[in-house]
């Protein structure tokens, strides 16, 4: 209980960050394309210096094997997730876009500094398995989604700077040696900013939007639920059944970090894949949006729920 309302003050502060940027954007004091200025920040600087300050710690078989189990739990998530998409979309008429909304969360733009605020860089380290595995099937699986025409390139996926962050960091977690002192400094307190100006950036975003419009659409009501409470309560499902968070040294700590990935608001790469390849860019950001906001309030039940069940 104690863990749940942690990351609903957390959740809350982070939304009244987006509520800030909001504010500012709409007062007119920024320049429209601001949001995006933000955003290639975030994801070409800020976030992979909080990936990489992540594996900067004491090499240990422990830790290593809780990495591993992020990545095994990370390839189970989106097992399930895809194929159930498939089905939700046979009953309820969704399209390909709507699949990707229920499938890919905001785990870099979000997750990560929440995790990094709420419970330390070490179950930033856990959670790098599920970025991974997103980062791969976005650019592979998520990006036919939004569009049909998108060619599918590994070249992207290798060199997105997350995952060459994971992979300078894997290699200076094996290694006795660190970075230099200012290079270290320099790149934790870089990381540290991920949060607040990624929420500052979708705020920006929303202020381009019409929000009453984006409220009254009810397949974006449903996607929400889908999203936030369906498919990560089915996961966590299997994982009661299975006894894995209790059968596993572990387990149960690194799949808090997986469950928030899983229970996350919808990633913001849909929409924006979607405007690059002529997709309804629109319909994915009122998805972002809408699922950013009532994620403070379904992301703690999801944790309350994983901890009465499986732990």
């Amino acid at each position: 209980m104690q863990l749940s309302l942690l990351l609903a003050v957390q959740i809350a502060s982070m939304v009244l960050m987006i509520l800030a940027g909001y504010g500012v954007a709409k007062s007119g004091i920024l320049p429209a394309d601001a949001g995006k200025a933000l955003s290639a920040i975030v994801m070409f600087v800020l976030c992979p210096c909080l990936v990489f300050e992540a594996f900067q710690m004491d090499f240990s078989r422990e830790k290593l094997y809780g990495l591993l189990i992020g990545l095994a739990a990370a390839i189970l998530v989106h097992v399930l997730y895809i194929p159930l998409s498939v089905v939700v979309a046979k009953v309820t008429g969704c399209d390909n876009l709507d699949r990707a909304s229920m499938i890919y969360s905001n785990a870099g733009n979000l997750i990560v500094p929440l995790l990094s605020a709420v419970l330390g860089s070490e179950y930033v380290f856990y959670s790098s398995g599920y970025l991974a595995v997103q980062t791969l099937l976005i650019w592979v699986h998520c990006i036919r989604l939004t569009s049909s025409s998108a060619k599918i390139r590994l070249r992207r996926v290798l060199t997105n700077p997350s995952i060459i962050a994971m992979e300078v960091g894997l290699l200076f977690f094996f290694l006795p040696a660190g970075l230099p002192g200012i290079l270290n400094n320099t790149v934790e307190k870089l990381g540290v900013c991920v949060g607040p100006m990624s929420m500052l950036g979708i705020g920006i975003i929303m202020s381009q939007m019409n929000l009453r419009s984006v409220f009254n659409d009810k397949k974006a009501w449903l996607l929400c639920i889908l999203r936030l409470l369906v498919f990560p309560f089915i996961f966590i499902l299997l994982v009661w059944v299975s006894h894995v968070a209790v059968l596993f040294p572990l387990a149960g700590k690194v799949l808090i970090a997986t469950i928030l990935a899983a229970a996350g608001p919808t990633a913001v790469s849909i929409s924006q894949l979607s405007e690059v390849y002529g997709g309804d860019s629109a319909r994915a950001g009122r998805v972002n949006v809408m699922t950013t906001l009532l994620c403070v309030v379904t992301m703690p039940v999801m944790i309350y729920i994983y901890q009465i069940l499986c732990l």
